[in-house]
């Protein structure tokens, strides 16, 4: 699978998100950051978390791969396409949804479109192991 974006010149970022996850508070910091050598995390921005939601505002050069992160665990949230634009963050214990720029609509898109086809590659496989009255054929056809 081949994903490029394409983002170019100094523009300003705006991330408006809310936040609901066991373990965060108000009170509690996230961070917006990025790996270095794909190993160390390096925090660039903080945002407290106030009535459930947290905000990073900023300029951006060019499109960067960025994450949020639970500061006191080092926890990932969520992926950001960190570009030039309004962004929004809905984070929960299910899952997180990051829109509002090309490429992070895109990234949102394709993560619900693999989502959707995990969860049909389990509901066969679920068929397969529990149903024992399947004949061999039957068993081809749900591959």
């Amino acid at each position: 699978m081949v994903f490029l974006v394409s983002c170019g010149g100094t523009k300003s970022y705006k991330i408006d998100g809310t936040i609901a996850v066991d373990g965060l508070k108000d009170g509690d910091t996230i961070s917006l950051g990025y790996t270095k050598d794909g190993a160390t995390y390096t925090p660039e921005s903080y945002a407290v978390i106030k009535d459930g939601k947290f905000n990073f505002a900023g300029n951006t050069e060019n499109c960067k791969f960025y994450f949020l992160v639970n500061h006191s665990t080092e926890e990932p949230l969520a992926i950001v396409f960190l570009e030039s634009g309004n962004i929004s963050a809905d984070i929960n214990n299910e899952k997180s949804v990051i829109s509002g720029t090309a490429s992070n609509d895109l990234f949102t898109e394709l993560q619900e479109g693999f989502s959707a086809k995990v969860m049909q590659l389990q509901e066969k496989q679920m068929v397969l192991y529990l149903d024992t009255t399947l004949t061999e054929e039957q068993r081809e056809s749900i591959v």
